[in-house]
């Protein structure tokens, strides 16, 4: 009988990903890819992208069908091989988290304005805008609440509304 020593059967072998890792690593990049085509075009100009991948992406804009997208996004992923895709994801992160900053702001500048309008200046609203907000100058609030609500109530618009807030968008920043 002969003896097996199987300590060093996989010590030549080179220290590379298994294909699956591969495959997941290439999907990243495609999702990745996929993301930047998300966004807008001012925002993917932003990111300073190679050529070749720019022009890529502005390709995935014009794309519809289903297959064809699919097929690009690989492509997309094999050109994102060439480029450190890890600075390239932290600034897509970093475009997205201040969208859904300023998507969070315009939200919280929405109820607000909504509360004003709804309860005037006689409501508890700008007691608790206050306690949240010190630094908000409290007699231009006061006006474009108290202008907005008149509006409100006579069922006019002459834009009041608006103003209120644009005046909180801008102070909620």
């Amino acid at each position: 009988m002969h003896e097996y020593d199987d300590s060093d059967d996989f010590d030549d072998l080179p220290d590379k990903p298994s294909k699956s890792a591969r495959k997941r690593a290439m999907q990243h990049l495609q999702d990745l890819g996929q993301r930047i085509g998300a966004l807008k075009p001012e925002q993917i100009a932003s990111l300073a992208l190679p050529e070749r991948l720019d022009q890529a992406m502005a390709e995935l804009k014009r794309l519809k069908a289903r297959e064809a997208i699919r097929r690009h996004l690989q492509y997309i992923g094999k050109l994102m091989r060439e480029t450190d895709s890890e600075a390239l994801e932290a600034r897509v992160n970093a475009l997205t988290a201040s969208g859904a900053l300023e998507k969070t702001r315009f939200k919280n500048a929405e109820r607000w304005r909504d509360r004003f309008i709804e309860q005037g200046l006689s409501g508890e609203a700008l007691q608790a805008f206050h306690t949240q907000y010190p630094e908000v100058d409290a007699d231009l609030l006061k006006q474009h609440v108290d202008e907005a609500w008149d509006d409100h109530q006579k069922g006019m618009n002459r834009g009041k509304s608006k103003l209120l807030f644009r005046f909180l968008y801008d102070q909620l920043a």
